[in-house]
C-alpha cells in the first residue's frame, strides 16, 4: 500500500473552493458522500444579481459591464466591504476608446 501525505489525502477528497485555501469558502466535498454548503452555493448563484441594484439597472454602461464583479458584490453585501463594483471604463469612455484604437492600429 502506498503512503500518502496529508495534502495528497486532502486533495483526493476534492474540496471545491471559491477562495483557494480558505476552508470557510468550501462549497462542496466529495469524500464518499457529497456534502454541499447550500447557503454559500446559493449566495454565489443568486446573491450578486446586478439587476437588484437600481444604479446598475439605470446605467448606460450596464450592457457592456454586466454589473461588475460578482465576487466584489458578495463581499460588499455579506462581508461588509465597500468596494466600487463599477467598471473603470465608466466615466472614462473617451480615454478608453482612444487607447483601444491606438493599440489596435499598431
Amino acid at each position: 500500500m502506498q503512503n500518502y501525505s496529508q495534502s495528497e489525502k486532502r486533495m483526493s477528497r476534492q474540496e471545491i473552493y471559491i477562495n483557494v485555501g480558505d476552508t470557510d469558502k468550501i462549497i462542496a466535498k466529495s469524500d464518499n458522500s457529497l456534502k454541499v454548503n447550500t447557503k454559500l452555493l446559493l449566495r454565489y448563484l443568486a446573491g450578486a444579481d446586478p439587476l437588484d441594484d437600481p444604479n446598475c439597472r439605470s446605467c448606460f454602461h450596464f450592457p457592456t459591464c454586466g454589473g461588475g464583479c460578482p465576487y466584489t458584490r458578495i463581499k460588499n453585501e455579506y462581508e461588509g466591504d465597500n468596494i466600487d463594483v463599477c467598471s473603470y471604463i465608466k466615466g472614462n469612455m473617451k480615454e478608453f476608446l482612444e487607447l483601444h484604437y491606438l493599440n489596435k492600429s499598431k
